[in-house]
């Protein structure tokens, strides 16, 4: 009990030097110019993808907590490179839950974009194919998409029905949300998993982002799990 307590204090006690840091950053760190815009962070929600893509030859690290790490490159105007695993890299020589994935961006309006993406990790053995559809502008933006999860150690296959939105109230203040509502087919019986929903502030200067909030699932129950979200990402 005594060491369960302990590894949960120096763990609050990382998360808050973090945000500390990170709030910091947001305030230190030259802003990017709003004219057509893409700030740290708009590449997703905080687990939902978005169709947005980086300007080509931009990178990104995104950390979520201190356990899970991920980089992600612009190829061009329009795709997206990530990699991305749990800290520590290897543990028994084993690299833990590395993926590698790919994000397209098919159409562009002034105010509609899609895009498709595809992921796999050969750690769980799971490739995630979605589709997604962003609408809005620098201000409000409204997110709806598809993915199809293929587990080939149960050769099974999961859909995921996702929708968010991100409302960005001030310069630097935001406020997003997110729906998920998974379904899994097996052979001709088709059900629907309870789904989630998450709520997060956000805190950004253009070059880095700080997303904290929480989750919980839609259970019909009285005592509902809720669990912490913190999310930094960084554009350079």
């Amino acid at each position: 009990m005594c060491k369960d307590n302990g590894r949960g204090t120096i763990r609050n006690i990382t998360i808050a030097l973090l945000v500390t840091l990170a709030v910091c950053l947001c305030g230190s760190l030259p802003a990017k110019q709003t004219a057509e815009r893409f700030w740290a962070g708009d590449q997703s929600l905080f687990f939902m993808p978005t169709a947005y893509t980086m300007p080509k030859g931009s990178h990104a690290f995104t950390m979520y907590e201190v356990m899970y790490w991920q980089y992600t490159y612009a190829l061009t105007n329009s795709t997206h490179l990530s990699a991305s695993t749990f800290m520590p890299f290897f543990i028994n020589g084993v690299v833990q839950g590395f993926a590698a994935g790919v994000k397209q961006n098919y159409l562009k309006t002034e105010m509609v974009q899609a895009a498709a993406a595809i992921g796999y990790s050969a750690y769980f053995k799971r490739a995630l194919v979605s589709n997604i559809i962003s609408i809005g502008n620098d201000r409000i933006s409204l997110h709806a998409g598809g993915s199809l999860l293929t587990d080939f150690s149960e050769l099974s296959s999961y859909h995921i029905f996702m929708a968010g939105a991100h409302i960005q109230v001030s310069e630097t203040l935001g406020f997003m949300g997110e729906l998920y509502a998974p379904k899994w087919e097996l052979d001709d019986y088709e059900r629907f998993e309870q789904g989630a929903v998450s709520a997060c502030v956000t805190i950004s200067n253009g070059t880095a982002r700080v997303d904290a909030g929480a989750m919980t699932t839609l259970q019909d129950k009285k005592d509902k799990p809720v669990a912490p979200l913190l999310k930094i990402s960084l554009m350079f």
